[in-house]
């Protein structure tokens, strides 16, 4: 699995999209929140977003999101590991989260 940050909303963009539109129902908040981002990525605030993927040979498992100071929105995903290899590159870059929204 390869996880990845973004900086760059357009990067992030491209790969969260296509796969968020794939369970549209389940991601509407995430979707809303990219598409909002992409418009303007300081509509939530000056502080920057947190921007996340995880793919498995190029195919996007999951997507997360964050606009400070809300909480970390992760989108549907088929495969449960993928959220706990999450908490790891979390828990790597010491990221703070007052709390999480998903899907049940």
């Amino acid at each position: 699995m390869e996880p990845r940050f973004y900086d760059d909303i357009e990067e992030f963009y491209k790969v969260a999209y296509p796969f968020l539109l794939e369970h549209e129902a389940e991601n509407n908040l995430p979707l809303a929140i990219l598409i909002s981002l992409k418009k303007n990525i300081e509509i939530y605030g000056k502080e920057k977003p947190l921007l996340f993927s995880l793919t498995d040979a190029k195919i996007v498992k999951l997507i997360a999101l964050r606009t400070p100071p809300h909480d970390l929105i992760i989108s549907y995903t088929d495969d449960l590991d993928t959220i706990e290899l999450l908490t790891e590159e979390l828990t790597k870059r010491s990221e703070k989260l007052p709390g999480v929204l998903s899907f049940k």
